[in-house]
């Protein structure tokens, strides 16, 4: 939805919704890991939009269906009922996933055919910066033309983007009728990251959500091609040229375009650096890593700049750095990191200068490749999976389109940055804005 078309959510009923058995007293606890400790108290959100179907049942069954289906897969994956405890522990004690059954004011085409980051925040209970000590939340909304969204959203410090998909695999595979015989999630990450002794720090992230944007651009797969095109360059070691993934290019792209626009330069003073979330299941050299639940994932630094005046040109320096640094992150780099505190000490300096001013760190986090278009809950495939509006600057997140190939590029700037964003002719060439879905 473009700025002036506003659509209004009224809230139907609340209620929590508990795994369908009790949960075990040997599973009461679940211990967090180190990583998990570190992650900012934050909820990742997922909205899935199906427009009305010919699968389509009335609104009572569709939202008792979702809520049973809920229940049966918090059995299986029982954390998500819990509450969170200081910064150690989940207390397992089945109070319930918060659960909102909703009614929108409008058509869900009105939002398909020009989606608006802050309209959509509407259809989740709450915002991504919400405290509390619950893990997950859901809202089902439904639409006058009898559409409907389903909003899930789990807060980072039970687990990232692919322990979410985990559960939403499992979730819609019970609505459909299928039961989650082979999805059998591992909650031991603690064994492999071992938890410390520490209280809640601050990562560094401002909280100004009356200064911050966030805007949508959609890259198609020719766009793609051509900025891959700009980004590649050649090994000269193994004499061959290197064409960057989508991911690798539009992160270099993005990249410069945010460093060119943004109000705080790099001096003696102050580094700019940007840092792109990074998968370790891969590299745990573990049987069933990708079963693991919760936070399997670092966010290094691939780049940094120390001096705006003497700032490299050369357009192919990010993708090189983004390769090299995210080779090292092998089995031996996580073997070390399991046996000390590095990567904890590294996250505690970074966040002590961006909360000095020291450091601006821009972050870059990829979805692509996700199964997020499979989450069929029994009514056919969703038209779209979007995200909502971010409560922290300097975040970039990448989500595949429906078809196509293309990445859709979600972008939170100070009003001042984004201005200066969408007023670059490049950009336009290359994207479509949100209100183009």
């Amino acid at each position: 939805m473009t700025e002036d078309m506003k659509f209004e959510v009224e809230a139907l009923s609340q209620d929590l919704v508990k795994p369908s058995f009790p949960t075990t007293q040997h599973r009461r606890y679940h211990q967090l890991s180190c990583i998990d400790q570190m992650m900012i108290t934050m909820y990742m959100p997922w909205l899935f939009y199906y427009p009305a179907s010919d699968n389509s049942t009335n609104k009572e069954e569709t939202c008792e269906r979702v809520k049973r289906s809920l229940s049966e897969a918090l059995t299986v994956f029982y954390p998500l009922a819990g509450r969170f405890r200081e910064n150690k522990y989940v207390d397992c004690n089945d109070e319930g996933v918060h659960f909102v059954e909703a009614k929108a004011k409008c058509n869900i085409q009105d939002i398909l055919q020009n989606p608006n980051s802050y309209d959509i925040n509407k259809l989740l209970p709450f915002d991504m910066d919400h405290v509390s000590d619950e893990v997950a939340c859901v809202q089902v909304t439904h639409f006058d033309c009898g559409g409907m969204t389903i909003g899930f959203a789990m807060c980072h410090k039970m687990g990232d983007a692919l322990s979410s998909i985990m559960f939403l695999q499992a979730w819609s595979a019970i609505s459909r009728g299928e039961g989650i015989a082979t999805i059998v999630p591992l909650f031991d990450s603690a064994k492999h990251f071992a938890p410390v002794n520490l209280p809640e720090f601050d990562r560094g992230f401002v909280y100004k959500r009356e200064n911050f944007v966030t805007k949508r651009f959609v890259f198609d797969l020719s766009s793609l091609s051509a900025i891959r095109d700009r980004y590649a360059y050649r090994d000269n070691m193994n004499e061959e040229t290197i064409r960057p993934t989508r991911v690798e290019a539009l992160t270099a792209y993005m990249w410069s375009k945010i460093n060119s626009i943004t109000e705080v330069k790099a001096s003696k003073d102050k580094v700019i650096t940007a840092c792109h979330s990074v998968n370790l299941r891969p590299r745990m050299n573990l049987p069933f890593s990708e079963q693991q639940f919760g936070n399997l994932v670092l966010d290094p630094e691939v780049m940094k700049v120390e001096d705006n005046n003497t700032k490299s040109s050369c357009d192919d320096l990010m993708v090189r750095k983004m390769r090299e640094t995210l080779g090292n992150l092998n089995a031996e780099y996580v073997k070390n990191l399991q046996a000390g505190n590095t990567y904890f000490d590294m996250i505690k300096k970074r966040s002590e200068k961006m909360l000095k001013g020291e450091m601006v760190v821009i972050d870059f986090t990829s979805c692509c490749r996700f199964p997020i278009y499979e989450i069929d809950f029994g009514w056919g495939k969703p038209e779209w999976v979007s995200s909502t509006r971010c409560s922290f600057g300097n975040f970039v997140g990448f989500f595949d389109t429906k078809v196509g190939g293309g990445i859709e590029a979600w972008i939170t700037l100070t009003k001042e940055e984004m201005t200066k964003f969408e007023a670059d002719g490049e950009l336009i060439a290359f994207s479509s804005p949100e209100h183009k879905h």
